[in-house]
């Protein structure tokens, strides 16, 4: 039966069916039919992260400046979209700066 045939009867694209039959042929000849397990879409590398360092450095800003995105961004060099991923990666943006203690930086600590 064509490929194009199979994937509208399974109600997906003539490429990704062709991609199951490839990998089936490749991989999946033997017991369990590791050509058709599901893969993970997430990359295996990202040359484009930000580096250790500046994460650093923006963890190191936010404990001591107890500033948003929006400042620690221009001040470090960094979109601060980019300062907002950071702070989420390290746990550090799910607490708004206005709910820190001015002296200590706690959370629930605020007059």
């Amino acid at each position: 039966m064509p490929v194009a045939h199979v994937a509208k009867m399974m109600g997906v694209s003539r490429q990704c069916a062709h991609r199951w039959g490839t990998r089936y042929d490749a991989e999946g000849e033997g017991e369990g039919e590791a050509g058709l397990v599901d893969r993970s879409s997430r990359p295996r590398r990202m040359p484009t992260r930000t580096s250790a360092t500046v994460e650093a450095e923006v963890v190191a800003a936010r404990i001591e400046h107890r500033r948003g995105q929006d400042w620690l961004g221009p001040e470090q060099g960094v979109a601060p979209r980019t300062v907002s991923r950071i702070l989420r990666r390290h746990q550090l943006a799910a607490t708004a700066v206005c709910d820190c203690d001015p002296l200590t930086g706690e959370v629930g600590m605020t007059v």
